[in-house]
């Protein structure tokens, strides 16, 4: 029986869960947005306790490896990795996009799921996922009418998730394209990445970062050419 710790700081919300195999045990979120620096080994103290168990048992820790908040994954990705340095287990990471689109697959049924991370201003780090055949793109993009199209058209019966989909909203409902709405929170991670520790699909401490797509030094670029900036 596998014990796993996942981790999930991709967003405002730092979120911590155990489970043995499928099995949940418990889940653990901070409520204050961006609290990861502060609370994430706080909730990880808690959560262990909570259950009965030491880091010791710990077989693997999981980590929701973005894209999303430079400063939650990099907090997150630096907990995950010293734990299993510490611990000599090995490290689980998963495409936050791909932990998205999977519950949206799982719940509504669509053949295709367009995952959006708010990414600031009209854009979003998106993951397009077929149900049968797994991902089809991972990318930023600028977030319009004609690329919602684009998607629609490309991908019929594509159902929208993520906390960028307020954003277009109002193009989904113009559209009459469904969307599912969930807060990512770690306990999502479990059947995807106990997937992963059956087919021992680990990831490379010494080589491992996360997926930020877009750089921390691109955003602030970014940001100091101001709102008319393409």
């Amino acid at each position: 029986m596998a014990l796993l710790l996942h981790i999930e700081t991709s967003s405002s919300l730092c979120s911590v869960a155990l489970s043995e195999d499928l099995r949940p045990l418990a889940e653990r979120n901070a409520g204050d947005s961006n609290a990861h620096a502060s609370q994430l080994t706080v909730l990880i103290d808690e959560l262990m306790q909570e259950c009965g168990h030491a880091l010791s048992q710990l077989n693997a820790v999981c980590l929701s490896a973005g894209p999303g908040s430079y400063t939650g994954l990099r907090i997150g990705s630096s907990t995950a990795k010293g734990l299993c340095y510490a611990l000599d287990i090995p490290l689980i990471s998963i495409s936050t996009l791909e932990i998205q689109a999977r519950v949206a697959l799982l719940h509504t049924g669509a053949p295709y799921a367009c995952a959006l991370i708010d990414a600031r201003r009209m854009e979003a780090y998106t993951g397009i996922y077929a149900a049968d055949t797994g991902r089809i793109l991972e990318k930023a993009c600028e977030l319009n009418e004609e690329q919602v199209r684009q998607w629609a058209d490309a991908y019929p019966g594509i159902v929208f998730c993520g906390n960028a989909v307020p954003k277009i909203e109002y193009m989904l409902d113009m559209l009459t394209l469904p969307m599912h709405t969930h807060r990512l929170t770690a306990s999502l991670m479990i059947p995807f990445t106990y997937e992963k520790w059956t087919l021992k699909q680990f990831s490379d401490l010494a080589l491992f970062t996360p997926n930020y797509i877009k750089t921390w030094e691109e955003g602030r670029d970014q940001q100091k050419k101001g709102p008319g900036a393409a």
